[in-house]
């Protein structure tokens, strides 16, 4: 939740304060959601670090706060833990959208989201009857313990403003750091009978004093418009020891069980080889055709890496330039010219470097081709000759040898 001092941005405090992410402070099961509901409802989180709250709006869709996302952080390091207990199964974020001119932002899922019920958003018009009745707040944010996951408090409604509604305090619960973009949820008497109304926007640095953000009936038709739109792709499992990959110029890294891509050229550099401990990813300059995995030349093994291109004469070394893991390398191996070669198969280093073999090379002994024989020619014409030209030139022969009275031969 952001102080408000930092009414226009703030990146979550859990990010710059080695501070414990979890529950609303004081925080309690719900009184108006289900427990599929409740599940709904999780954190948001990098690594290991609290981020936000949010919840599903549908199975791939979550409605947060706006600005919990900024150029730092994006949608492709960012997972969501339904129920947000620590531990649990958690899902990667794929795309984050921001609400033009409210702090609002839609997400989307690289996956469906399993056994929870989407809340539903308030599509009819604040009331100012409204002022004085509570209101439950959901939130993952800065409290007690991670293992508790999202709770809820009652807060009662001071304001219906023209865009954002007001909750005063509370004497034994309060809205904190990392609550930002929690659901604040009334009854009604109507179908659907329990709706997220605003969402959590900012607040008092306390803790303890009021709290307020965006109505949903103000942005409800955008989320709608923009849940509309087409799906990206779902998001592929991978084994968490997997090496990072570049595809193109966007990177792939397995994180927590999932496929993470990230579009170098947003930032204007290439996908290529960054380090021994990090592998591939995404350099912070450019190297042209050359990428990650490199090449040899000439024995010189030339990649991109951290700063651009880099290359390492190999042959120098008495070492020869080869592909190792993933790369090229300068590694210890038989070398010819530099270049890593394989003496036991290579035709054109056949047990030793120069030694070219026409036929094939096995165990480093060249095996010469075996010649076809030569056809034997047929009586009369060449079984080489065209057939048509054949039957030609024995029909004329056969004529003359009949006019002549002469047998042919």
């Amino acid at each position: 939740m952001r102080a408000v001092s930092l009414a226009a941005l703030l990146l979550v405090a859990c990010q710059e304060q080695e501070v414990a992410s979890s529950s609303l402070i004081g925080g309690t099961a719900s009184v108006l959601l289900s427990v599929s509901q409740q599940r709904a409802i999780g954190r948001l989180m990098v690594g290991d670090a609290m981020l936000c709250t949010g919840w599903a709006s549908a199975s791939r869709h979550l409605v947060t706060a706006g600005h919990c996302f900024n150029e730092q952080v994006t949608a492709g390091q960012v997972d969501f833990i339904p129920g947000g207990v620590a531990g649990d199964p958690r899902f990667p974020l794929v795309r984050v959208e921001k609400h033009p001119s409210l702090d609002v932002a839609l997400v989307t899922l690289g996956v469906e989201l399993p056994e929870l019920t989407p809340l539903e958003l308030n599509r009819d018009v604040a009331d100012q009857r409204w002022v004085g009745q509570p209101l439950e707040i959901h939130g993952g944010g800065f409290g007690t313990s991670p293992m508790a996951g999202v709770t809820a408090g009652s807060f009662p409604l001071i304001s219906v403003g023209p865009v954002l509604l007001t909750v005063g305090r509370s004497q034994t619960q309060g809205v904190c750091r990392g609550d930002s973009g929690g659901p604040f949820v009334r009854s009604f008497e109507t179908a659907p009978f329990t709706r997220v109304v605003a969402l959590v926007s900012a607040g008092a640095a306390s803790c303890e004093g009021s709290t307020w953000g965006p109505r949903a009936d103000v942005f409800s038709e955008w989320v709608m418009e923009r849940m509309s739109a087409p799906l990206p792709a779902l998001s592929e499992p991978c084994a968490v020891d997997t090496a990072p990959r570049c595809e193109g110029d966007v990177a792939w890294a397995c994180v927590a069980g999932w496929w993470r891509p990230r579009e170098c050229a947003a930032t204007g550099s290439a996908c290529g080889w960054r380090s021994e401990s990090e592998g591939l990813g995404c350099l912070p300059a450019p190297c042209g055709a050359l990428d990650g995995h490199g090449v040899c030349a000439r024995g010189v093994a030339q990649w991109c890496g951290p700063g651009g291109p880099e290359q390492l004469d190999c042959a120098a070394r008495g070492l020869g330039c080869g592909w190792d893991d993933g790369g090229v390398r300068c590694q210890p191996c038989d070398a010819c010219g530099g270049q890593c070669v394989d003496l036991l198969h290579d035709a054109a280093n056949c047990g030793a470097c120069g030694t070219s073999c026409d036929g094939a090379c096995e165990a480093g002994v060249c095996t010469a081709p075996v010649a076809e024989p030569e056809p034997e020619p047929r009586g009369g014409c060449s079984v080489t000759g065209a057939p048509a030209l054949c039957l030609l030139l024995s029909l004329a022969l056969r004529q003359r040898g009949e006019g002549r009275g002469e047998r042919l031969t």
